[in-house]
């Protein structure tokens, strides 16, 4: 299938993956209310089925305590052509996962040359060649930074882009 030239993308930080505690959307939240005052053009997609309805109503909570209710959408589950276009469209990935088994969702943004951010409970030696940037488990001020740092610099943005699209020499 077709991948977005880079710069034809949109400001869109994307999560994929079921909605549970888990996967440390609530980190991933905070973590944008942080950046959004100095990049107020960007938007948060959070894909994927809700798993745990009362973490999921937290979330809805702390997305309208910290006023962010127009920069974040969640899409729930979605078909395939519509997941296909919320990685073609989003300019970063992250998978802010308090544990992590496979990040599978991580491959597909890789796949779709989506630079890409992630908690050190995924494998680092399985994913830094990919340029994807990690991390420590819980820290939202860090991960705020990782994805601050992205959205200042296109450059490093393509870069990682271009690393993440090795990954489809392996698939």
């Amino acid at each position: 299938n077709n991948i977005k030239e880079y710069n034809d993308r949109q400001n869109i930080v994307l999560f994929v993956g079921r909605i549970n505690k888990i996967k440390g959307i609530d980190i991933l939240i905070n973590a944008f209310s942080k950046i959004i005052k100095e990049s107020p053009d960007w938007n948060l997609h959070i894909v994927g089925p809700i798993e745990d309805m009362q973490y999921y109503d937290e979330l809805k909570k702390s997305v309208d305590k910290k006023g962010i209710n127009d920069k974040v959408k969640f899409l729930g589950s979605v078909d395939q052509k519509k997941l296909f276009d919320e990685y073609n469209n989003a300019s970063i990935f992250c998978l802010p996962s308090r544990n992590e088994s496979f990040g599978i969702a991580l491959i597909e943004a890789l796949a779709f040359g989506l630079p890409s951010i992630t908690s050190t409970a995924v494998c680092k030696d399985d994913f830094e060649k990919y340029g994807v940037l990690f991390f420590k488990i819980n820290d939202d001020n860090e991960l705020a930074s990782l994805i601050s740092k992205l959205i200042k610099d296109e450059k490093l943005r393509n870069s990682l882009s271009k690393k993440a699209l090795l990954i489809r020499e392996k698939l």
